[in-house]
């Protein structure tokens, strides 16, 4: 099992993520240009910003995602007692691995937001979403620090839901999936209907963007469920029928 963790671990240290730190730093350089907060709002504005995490974070979460699943290996699989332990073995290698990718951006935002002043608080002057999430936390290192985990546990579960349908399905029909739930990921941003991402599963921002959770009351408790709902049928689906799998034609 260890083996079965390092090497998914390491194939996801690949060339990719140099595009991922590239285009982190020529977002991340373009807001810094004049921004007006302090560098700790600096840091918070870009982990909670949605205009960054829709078009660059989630588009290489996928785009990595895509290239980092690949069939089982049956040599492998015949040394595993049972393909759940296998299953969960990689479950918590693609964790890693999406701890990595949130604290690579993290470490982007902290280098490139070095020379701006000092801040504790979120003023009044600053940004809407800035001023919901001051709301609820006394300091933008305590935001910073509840977003980041809330991150990676959110993308933590996508990713192992993600490997789920690439197990059952074809890898055509797992693409087809991810472009809708982007679409409808872009269509919940850019709409001006109320409420519209308090709709669980079809939109997937409340699971990365921890901001949205605080937009209407009992959303954070709504997006937990549903996540806890995804990892049981995870559970279910590959305990009673991991030897299945669906065929598109």
């Amino acid at each position: 099992m260890k083996a079965v963790f390092i090497r998914n671990v390491r194939r996801f240290l690949s060339g990719r993520l140099v595009f991922l730190v590239l285009g982190c730093a020529l977002f991340t350089l373009n807001e810094r240009q004049g921004f007006p907060l302090s560098y700790d709002n600096f840091i918070l504005s870009m982990i909670s910003n949605h205009y960054y995490i829709t078009p660059f974070l989630t588009i290489m979460f996928f785009y990595i995602l895509y290239h980092y699943f690949e069939d089982d290996l049956d040599y492998v699989l015949i040394r595993m007692t049972s393909y759940s332990r296998y299953f969960a073995v990689k479950a918590a290698a693609l964790s890693v691995n999406m701890t990595l990718f949130v604290l690579i951006q993290l470490a982007v935002f902290l280098i490139i937001g070095m020379g701006l002043p000092r801040g504790s608080t979120i003023p009044p002057y600053a940004p809407d979403y800035l001023l919901l999430i001051g709301t609820y936390f006394s300091s933008p290192w305590q935001a910073i620090c509840i977003t980041v985990i809330y991150m990676i546990f959110g993308l933590s579960i996508l990713a192992t839901l993600f490997m789920t349908l690439h197990h059952f399905l074809e890898k055509r029909a797992v693409a087809v999936i991810t472009i809708m739930l982007y679409i409808l990921m872009v269509f919940a941003m850019k709409s001006k209907i109320q409420g519209l991402t308090r709709i669980p599963f079809l939109f997937i921002n409340n699971y990365i963007i921890f901001m949205y959770n605080l937009s209407y009351p009992y959303a954070l408790l709504v997006s937990l469920i549903s996540l806890s709902m995804i990892v049981a049928g995870i559970v279910f689906f590959i305990n009673n029928y991991w030897q299945k799998r669906t065929t598109w034609k």
